[in-house]
């Protein structure tokens, strides 16, 4: 059976954008900063605190007095005794936001590490987390998903096919539209690379929430077994070794995630579906509390990954993701890029695609490279990683969807 692989970046989802903006590495923060309100008017204080927090600490290259001292009264104004913010005050920070020099996500949150370690700050890298998931799940599905489902549909039509999906980016826009493309080639059960048992719903855990606000009696949140898709052939598979905002892990003081294989976040019909706060409380593991510390997790959050962070973790199911990945690479005949510009700061990444080339049995017959108006030397790049003469890239330089309008069409370099 023929094996493609396809390594999927941000640049896909920005590549389906539609009405609600999507950000990239170079402009997160000013893109960030445009949904500092929710749809009602209100303060959307996950994202608002954030940028605030960066501020605050002196991340941001060209951070000055006055910002730092707006982005403190920002801060302050989140306390229950604190000052009250004017939507002046908020409209001038976002200013600030997005009119600022554009900086490098990762950059950014590199310096926030270093300013941590120093112990100068109270800003820490799950913060951002925080906003990256409160932004994503407000996006939702508001994209223009015609262009993902038609190319999947076309790939999964090919007969004797297996695919491989190997996805550095957090959001669920991929999985949703596989899920949706997939007839009985994909499940939630094990389609990530590890066995799931049990998945929450965002209802479960808003009422759950609402209920430990109110009452001081213990009740669990109850999770739900999951079960397999009858028939599922396996020929789909998804890999995000940087984590996934619907995977929820148990974990201790500070966010110190343990060994356990994610709870998913899905909806009752097992649709995926983000979650809209990032952590939860008393999750019943099991169908029936026998004991308090193995049936329940007292804590669990949404594993992501920071991208500053080496992409490795001592996680037994993220090992063997990881592992997932390195043979899907050696096993390939051809693979796919798209909307991955191979920034340095996935260098290990890089590094695992450059070795894993070397211990192939035969090169790989072609490489697909979907990008935007991307330099030559990127092309010449991708075909050096990835081992291949010049002429076996394809590359398609116009963007995702015009590659799908084109008929999936790439042309050979020289």
């Amino acid at each position: 059976m023929e094996h493609i692989v396809y390594i999927i970046g941000a640049g896909l989802t920005k590549a389906l954008e539609s009405v609600a903006p999507i950000p990239l590495m170079w402009d997160f923060i000013s893109v960030m900063a445009g949904y500092i309100y929710e749809d009602s008017g209100a303060y959307d204080r996950t994202i608002l605190n954030t940028l605030a927090g960066l501020e605050n600490a002196g991340v941001f290259e060209n951070t000055t007095a006055d910002s730092q001292t707006l982005a403190r009264r920002v801060l302050r104004s989140n306390r229950p005794t604190g000052p009250s913010l004017a939507r002046e005050e908020a409209d001038a920070f976002r200013t600030i936001m997005q009119e600022r020099t554009k900086e490098n996500i990762e950059e950014l949150l590199q310096r926030s590490l270093e300013k941590v370690r120093d112990d100068l700050v109270d800003f820490t890298p799950h913060q951002f987390n925080f906003a990256i998931n409160k932004l994503f799940s407000r996006i939702g599905w508001n994209l223009n998903l015609l262009p993902l489902q038609r190319f999947l549909t076309r790939q999964f039509e090919l007969r004797d096919v297996r695919h491989t999906f190997i996805s550095f980016n957090y959001d669920l826009v991929l999985d949703r539209c596989i899920q949706t493309q997939t007839k009985n080639d994909w499940d939630t059960k094990s389609g990530y690379g590890f066995v799931v048992n049990r998945f929450v719903t965002p209802e479960s855990a808003a009422e759950h929430e609402k209920r430990l606000e109110k009452t001081c009696h213990f009740r669990p949140l109850q999770t739900t077994q999951l079960d397999p898709l009858y028939g599922s052939s396996g020929r789909v598979k998804i890999l995000k070794p940087h984590g996934s905002l619907n995977w929820l892990i148990k974990f201790e003081e500070n966010y110190r995630f343990l060994d356990a294989a994610p709870i998913l976040c899905l909806n009752r019909d097992s649709s995926i579906t983000y979650y809209d706060r990032f952590k939860c409380e008393d999750l019943q593991i099991t169908d029936h509390i026998q004991e308090i510390t193995t049936d329940l997790w007292s804590h669990a959050g949404l594993f992501l990954i920071p991208p500053t962070d080496a992409k490795s973790s001592g996680l037994g199911f993220l090992k063997n993701v990881r592992q997932q990945e390195w043979n899907a690479y050696t096993t390939a005949d051809e693979i796919y890029v798209i909307g991955w510009s191979m920034p340095s700061t996935d260098k290990d990444q890089v590094e695992i695609i450059r070795r894993s080339m070397q211990e192939r049995r035969k090169p790989l017959e072609r490489v697909v490279a979907i990008n935007h108006k991307a330099p030559s030397k990127y092309y010449d790049e991708i075909a050096t990683v990835f081992g291949v003469k010049r002429h076996h890239v394809f590359h398609h330089d116009a963007g995702f969807c015009q590659y799908v309008d084109d008929g999936n069409t790439a042309t050979s370099g020289v």
